[in-house]
């Protein structure tokens, strides 16, 4: 039977293989999960980890000018 795992526990997942302290297999173990997934993880939270400081006001800002100046050439 495939195990579904929470948002919240592919974070302390993820947290545990970015911190290093275990090994994969030993986070495998404790969280019962397969380590191919965790390496999968990890990479999708590292992937997407700049998303999290982006600057929002920028690109909502030149989306913005983007919508002015198409508009003004129609």
């Amino acid at each position: 039977m495939k195990k579904t795992f929470s948002p919240e526990q592919k974070a302390a997942v993820v947290l545990a293989a970015i911190k290093g302290e275990q090994s994969i297999n030993q986070i495998s173990s404790a969280f019962e999960v397969h380590p191919t997934q965790i390496g999968v993880w990890k990479k999708q939270a590292l992937t997407g980890m700049k998303d999290v400081f982006s600057d929002k006001r920028r690109k909502q800002h030149q989306t913005q000018e983007q919508s002015s100046s198409q508009n003004c050439t129609k």
